[in-house]
């Protein structure tokens, strides 16, 4: 026979009445028992000085702590934020360096640059400068011309 416990034998929980079946079990019975010896290992167990200092422990470092655990999350996003940009930043160093290697080297590059990106001209030149319409203001002048 097995072990088992005095609160959790069966014996006393049958119930024998006119609407139930002989020696069938009350499971309401069991479970009562069960929670009441569930509850008094739990009582003992929580009653241990080293698990009451442990779980204090616990929960005073995950919320409450200078470090706790939502500054930690934070700060790794900001980290990783951090280290995109640096990743980012250093190539555009990059790039600014083979241009400006490169605007030292080629005469003709630079003259392209120049007109470019500052607008600058030759004497006697004159400078048009095209702009494209955006898809919004090209639909805008679409339905004005279609109401005509």
């Amino acid at each position: 026979m097995q072990h088992i416990p005095k609160v959790l034998k069966l014996t006393g929980f049958c119930s024998k009445t006119n609407n139930s079946h002989a020696g069938e079990i009350n499971f309401y019975n069991i479970f009562v028992a069960m929670n009441k010896a569930n509850l008094k290992s739990w009582i003992v167990f929580l009653r241990n000085k080293y698990l009451i200092t442990l779980i204090f422990l616990v929960v005073w470092l995950l919320f409450f702590d200078r470090y706790d655990f939502i500054t930690q999350y934070k700060s790794v996003q900001e980290l990783n934020h951090l280290i995109d940009e640096k990743e980012y930043y250093l190539s555009e160093i990059a790039k600014n360096q083979n241009d400006l290697q490169r605007l030292n080297q080629d005469p003709e590059y630079l003259e392209r640059y120049a007109r470019e990106k500052y607008l600058m001209k030759k004497p006697g030149e004159e400078v048009f400068i095209i702009i494209d319409e955006s898809p919004v203001s090209k639909e805008k002048t679409n339905n004005k011309t279609e109401k005509f």
